[in-house]
Parts: structure tokens; sequence; C-alpha cells
């Protein structure tokens, strides 16, 4: 007789058997067979088509659903197009959502960026909302490195692609230069015109420059003005906002008034994230860049401690004061910590509060968010209340994408940050070890050491294991560190990504800090595109590993 035999589809999306009389456990690969013996094609979920042109770039995506369906953004080239998307697919059916993204891209790499935006976490595996990036191909052809799944509110997977034509570089439009200075601070604009110009102003460091600016490139004609601002600023890192002033719209597309923020280079180097658009009235993007030069530490203000514990959460803010002082609140994994706070530091003097929330946070993820709470605005930009969160650091460690300006009443910013569990650093230099289990992910890196030793985390399927790593192998030496991590990964596709976290730059290649990932490996077989150079600040490289147990 047969003996009784249970199903289940397990939190990675494969189907498992249960014999209830021998209490074996297997996996079930199960393949649809058509009347003629052939095997059929995976089954697909919805389609969507964005945009128009002769080239296509089709993503896959997937879900698991819970309290509704997942959602995402995808950018090209920094643009986001088709606005937020929604997957309707099961992961754990083995469906997919088809997006096929239009346009006519020039020759050259080019980037992709979907991002997760509306994670909700139950408690359980089967109370889990997540998107699956399962593949991306440009014109037919699928892309290296593309399929990822991204369990965390605000992850994102980039990856990039090429065009072979033989397109000329993209011609540029108007060129203005405010200010003076041994250093220059370089903004591409373009715009979609109606009625009128789109106009916008620049803040550097709190501080506006060169009054109300006025676009006149067309970003449909691929055209971008250039605007060229010079200063002399001290080492450090600096903050500049480009804001939206004057956004029109008509009922459609063909009379909508935006901004395009194409890029922001400093002294050279086009700064990681700089690229946007701004479609509404007041809109701004804030970008950080860093100066390499030799000047002290910024001064501080106030300094306020709240709760008690052996780790340190500690918060920089500052201010522009109006008509009274800023005021934000803190929460923690959702509990907010020390009631309403008041920021006293001037933005414009380079003052700044310090406030450090103690506690003991176990192993894991968790999530700072600040919200500024009284916003005031007169009319200028002289009488404006304005909170400015400079930066996050977790047990001395400063915490990725911290700073942020926030300008509205109720906007808020969030930062993730982890704790290892393990109450000291993790050891470096050499060989070091990370987690238990069977299976083991070997990564080899190296550095251009200046200024300090490089530093990098490491996620496995979302998941930062190992806090802040450090590199003391120098790569012009030949030698290279070994981080072993250990796991016990479930069959199918995993991820790793590796993010360079602390660059600094002295002007030359003599005086540069780098990190350079050798290879990947798991379990003893090195991994196709592992090695890659990490050149600047927040760069990173996304590798897929299978496991077949």
């Amino acid at each position: 007789p047969t003996a009784p035999i249970d199903y289940v589809v397990g939190p990675d999306g494969n189907a498992y058997y249960v014999d209830l009389v021998t209490n074996q456990i297997g996996r079930l690969d199960i393949v649809q067979v058509t009347s003629g013996g052939g095997v059929t094609p995976p089954p697909t979920g919805g389609g969507t088509t964005v945009g128009t042109g002769p080239d296509s770039l089709v993503l896959r995506v997937s879900q698991d659903a819970y309290q509704g369906n997942a959602q995402f953004t995808v950018r090209v080239d920094g643009v986001q197009v088709g606005g937020v998307l929604t997957a309707t697919a099961l992961h754990a059916a083995g469906l997919s959502d088809t997006i096929t993204i239009k346009g006519d891209w020039g020759a050259g790499t080019h980037n992709v960026v979907v991002t997760f935006v509306n994670d909700v976490w139950g408690g359980s595996a089967a109370a889990d909302r997540n998107l699956y990036l399962e593949s991306v191909s440009y014109n037919g052809t699928t892309l290296a490195n593309s399929s990822a799944p991204l369990f965390s509110q605000g992850e994102a997977h980039s990856v990039a692609f090429t065009d072979s034509g033989t397109g000329t570089p993209p011609p540029t439009g108007g060129s203005t230069t405010i200010g003076t200075g041994s250093d220059s601070l370089v903004l591409r604009v373009s715009q979609d015109e109606w009625q009128g110009d789109a106009q916008f102003t620049v803040k550097v460091d709190g501080v506006q420059v060169g009054g109300t600016l006025t676009a006149a490139a067309l970003h449909a004609a691929g055209l971008s003005d250039t605007i060229t601002i010079k200063g002399d600023w001290g080492a450090g890192t600096h903050n500049v906002v480009v804001t939206f002033v004057n956004d029109a719209w008509g009922g459609s597309t063909l009379a909508d008034r935006n901004l395009y923020l194409e890029s922001v280079s400093y002294n050279g180097t086009t700064l990681a994230n700089s690229s946007a658009p701004l479609f509404s009235q007041g809109e701004a993007h804030s970008v950080a860049f860093t100066d390499s030069g030799t000047g002290t530490p910024p001064p501080t203000g106030g300094s306020t401690t709240i709760g008690t514990g052996s780790d340190s959460l500690v918060l920089r803010v500052s201010q522009d004061e109006w008509q009274g002082d800023a005021q934000f609140t803190v929460k923690v994994d959702g509990v907010q910590v020390g009631g309403t706070l008041t920021a006293a530091a001037l933005h414009t003097a380079g003052l700044s509060d310090t406030i450090t929330i103690k506690g003991d946070w176990g192993a894991g993820t968790h999530n700072v968010v600040v919200t500024f709470v009284n916003d005031a605005w007169g009319g200028s930009a002289a009488a404006d209340r304005n909170l400015y969160l400079e930066s996050v650091s977790y047990n001395g460690a400063t915490l990725a994408n911290s700073s942020a300006p926030l300008f509205s009443s109720g906007e808020f910013h969030n930062v993730a940050f982890t704790d290892s569990g393990t109450g000291t650093p993790p050891p470096t230099g050499g060989s070091t070890t990370v987690g238990t289990g069977p299976d083991s992910l070997v990564l080899r890196v190296s550095e251009d050491a200046y200024q300090g030793n490089a530093q990098f985390t490491v996620k496995v399927d979302g998941v930062q294991v190992g806090g802040t790593l450090t590199t003391t192998a120098l790569h012009a030496a030949g030698l290279s560190d070994t981080i072993t991590i250990k796991g016990d990964w479930g069959a199918g596709t995993h991820n790793v990504v590796v993010t360079f976290i602390n660059d600094v730059w002295g002007g030359s290649t003599a005086a540069d800090r780098n990190l350079y990932l050798e290879s990947v490996s798991y379990n003893g077989a090195t991994l196709a595109n592992s090695s890659a150079p990490l050149f600047s600040q927040g760069e990173f490289h996304s590798m897929a590993f299978t496991d077949y147990a």
C-alpha cells in the first residue's frame, strides 16, 4: 500500500513531500509534459510594455504576496520609467510577470536598477512580502548576474547592459559658471519644456548659490545644460541639493514641465546616485560629495544620550532655524525613543548636534527612522525651517546612505543597521571565517591603502553578514585576504553583494584608497564574473551562485 504523503511549498518556493510513516523529506522537481512528449516552458504571469523604441529591455519578476502584492520601481540610466509597478505572479508557483521597456539606447554601457518599495514582514516565512528579479535581457540576450531576491524595503539590484551601436556621445546644451575657487562641482540638467522653461535652485551645504537657474536643453533631444559651481570646500563630506521650483502640468505627458538632473561630478569624478528626474513642485534631489583634503573634523554642537545598553546608535543632525528650532522624532524598529527632540546646531555654520541612543539590539538587521515634525516656510530660502540628518553610525561604523535633508513636515529618512551578534568586531587581515554551516562562500579581497585600510560589507540574499569588514592585503604586492562565509543555503540560486564603503581620494593614484574583489568561490568552484575593482564610495559587485542540494 502507498504510504500517506503530505505536500508543502517551502519558503524557497520549491515543493516538498513528507512520508508520514518514515518521516522522510524530499524535494519535488515538477516538470509539465505536453501531449507530444516535450517539456513546456515555465508558466508566465502578466505582461506590461513601457515606452517606445527599437530596443527592448525585458524584466521577469515574481513575488511572495502578503497583505498585498510586491511593488517596485525601475530606473534606466538613473531615470525612472513606468511609475510604481506591481508584481502579481507568485514565485512559489513558478510564475513570473514580464515587463518590456522599449527605448533607443545609444552605443555604450547602460544600467538598469530594480528597487523593492513596499516590504512587509509578519514574523514568519509564510507572512513575508518579497520581490524576485528572475532575469533581465536586452535585445534577446539574457544579462549576466541579472537575477536577485529583494527581501528588504528599498533593496535594489543593478544590472549593466551594453548597446553595440556606433552612436556619438550625447550632445550638450548651454554652459554656466558660478563662483570662484579651486574646486569644481559640475551639474548637468535637462528639461521637458511646457509654457516656459524649467527652473531650479542649487544649495551647497545648505547655502543657495546662483539664484534661480533656468534649464534650456531638451531632455527628449538628448541635450543637457552644464552648471559649474566653483568653490573651496574643506575636507570632509558635503551636500548639494537641486530643487525644481516651477512645475506645470496641463493634463498629459505632452503638456508637462519637468526637470532632469542628469549627473553631478566633483573635481572630475561623477558622484554616485547623482541622476534623478524631478517631476513635482518643490521636489529635490540630494547628493553627497567628499573633499579629501586634510582639514580637521567638522565642529559639533550639543550632545544628548538616550537609554542604556552596550550598543550605540549615534545620529548627527543640524538645522535651518526660522521662528523656532527644527524638531524631530526617532523610531528604532518602529518604537519611538526620546520623545520629540530639538536640533540647535546651525547647518550653515557647519555645526551638528549628536544624539546617542543606547540599547542592546540583538543579532540581525534593524531600522532607524528620523522624521521632521515642525516645518515652517516664510516664502524664501532665508525664511525656511529645515532639518538635516548629517550621518548615522552604529557601534562606531558610519552607515551607508545615512545623510539626508528633510525639508517638509512629516518627511522622514529610513536607515538600516545590522548587529552581528558577536559583541566584538570580526577579525581582519589574513583569514576570517564568518558563520557556521556545511556550505562555504569564499571571498578573496585586496586593497590600495591610503589614510587607512579599505572597508566593505557583504550581503548574502539581501542579509548583511559579518558586520563591517577590513582588508589589509596590498593589491600591488599580489596579496589577498580570505573571508570564508559559512552557511546552509538551500537548493536554488542565491546572491552575494560586496560593497566598498570608505573610499578616499587624495588627488593622485598614489593617494587613493580602493578595494579589489579578486574572486568568489562556492563550495570550491570559482564563480563566473566574480572579480571586480571597486573604486568609488558605495560601489558594489553582485554575483549569483547556485546550490544544487
